[in-house]
């Protein structure tokens, strides 16, 4: 298991230098494709499609010839968006949860760096980091230092005491007077926070960080040891300096919920993003319906590689809640990609649109052996069935025959 732990990640490392070592300025063409298009379901079939540094330059149907580019031979397989998942933690997905309460930062850094590479292996070119620090990962991978998806990265989140986000151990509570940070508050993992002056200051320092959004419990939930899953935590007079403080920062609050009483805490301020809500009443499903609130692809991985392998599998399940694969992978594509765009001018890729193949976006794209509109179970196995993965105009992996 070693040495083929080993000769993957030599692969991975070897994909990235290949991609590298292609001329930014020298055009790609991908040619003999059938193209998603995000607007309908139809493919746009036998297509060429043409790669000018990190965006889409041309889709089109006709011949096309572009001086000194590159030309890759599609052989009629499918061309996908790169993937987005829109409720991911970087730096939790592969951690032990033994690791909150016995590891270090040192732990979580190194685990990190591993978890990043593979997540783009895995064909997801962006994500939506929602709790954890990952800044200096994100910044690496911005930088080309590492390999890596996109990340619009929230820091810490906010979390009461007994909250979802208190891993504390018990001998740890009450807490000495004046103490308000304890070891992974100091090192950006979670926060907690209680009272409005308190909640003010963590959420100030969380963007002095560099967060695309806040993250912020106002629910119990199952990764946690002393929050039942039905509860409301936080009250409306702590929610709402916290979604004054993003609105400060002209983004949006991303809270974690379960129940209709926490979704209140939430929204009621102003609040536009809720994540979960797997106890939702049927009023507050009605209330959605009727006010076409729109639905995100989140996986929320943690604590386990294996779980985080079935990233692309997760995606898959949501055929047996009636969407199609054509709603499913919209979902985690573009939908998503407008969900991202709640970050305003806090998000850090504003050169062209994510999540869709269209003239000026950026060329993130997959090469699906298949087509995941008829099959959607193509995307749970990134590993045969994906034999190109592009972000940003840079290939990773390159498996043609």
């Amino acid at each position: 298991m070693l040495r083929r732990a080993l000769f993957t990640f030599a692969l991975v490392l070897a994909a990235a230098a290949a991609g590298a070592q292609d001329d930014p300025v020298r055009p790609i063409v991908i040619t003999s494709v059938n193209v998603v298009d995000r607007r309908n379901e139809a493919l746009i079939e036998n297509a060429n499609v043409v790669i000018n540094g990190n965006l889409i330059s041309q889709i089109t149907t006709e011949e096309v010839a572009v001086a000194g580019g590159r030309v890759i031979d599609g052989g009629g397989r499918t061309m996908i968006p790169g993937l987005t998942d829109s409720h991911w933690h970087m730096s939790l997905a592969e951690l032990p949860k033994t690791a909150t309460l016995f590891g270090d930062s040192f732990e979580v850094g190194a685990r990190t760096v591993i978890a990043v590479e593979r997540t783009l292996m895995r064909g997801f070119t962006t994500v939506r980091d929602l709790g954890g620090n990952s800044f200096a990962v994100h910044k690496m991978v911005d930088r080309g230092e590492t390999l890596g998806p996109r990340m619009l990265v929230s820091g810490p989140p906010l979390s009461q005491t007994g909250g979802h986000y208190d891993y504390r151990l018990p001998f740890e509570v009450p807490a000495p007077a004046g103490d308000t940070l304890d070891y992974w508050g100091r090192n950006g993992l979670v926060v907690i926070a209680d009272g409005v002056p308190l909640v003010q200051q963590r959420a100030r320092e969380v963007f002095r960080m560099g967060a695309a959004q806040l993250k912020l419990a106002v629910g119990g939930g199952v990764a946690s040891v002393f929050d039942p899953l039905d509860v409301r935590q936080y009250s409306l007079e702590e929610t709402k300096p916290a979604v004054d403080v993003a609105e400060s920062h002209n983004i949006d609050v991303a809270a974690h919920v379960y129940s209709d009483e926490a979704v209140q805490m939430a929204v009621k301020p102003g609040g536009k993003s809720t994540d979960h809500g797997f106890l939702l009443g049927c009023e507050m499903l009605g209330l959605m319906k009727e006010n076409c609130v729109n639905i995100a692809f989140g996986s929320n991985a943690l604590f386990d590689k294996e779980t985080t392998d079935r990233q692309g599998k997760l995606l898959t399940k949501l055929e047996h809640l009636g969407f199609t694969p054509f709603e499913a992978l919209k979902m985690a594509t573009s939908d998503n990609a407008e969900l991202f765009a709640l970050a305003g001018p806090r998000h850090p890729y504003q050169e062209g649109p994510l999540g869709q193949l269209t003239v000026g976006a950026y060329a993130d794209l997959i090469l699906v052996d298949g087509n995941p509109l008829e099959d959607l179970s193509l995307i749970a196995n990134p590993w045969d069935k994906f034999d190109l993965i592009m972000k940003d105009g840079v290939i990773y992996k390159f498996e043609m025959d």
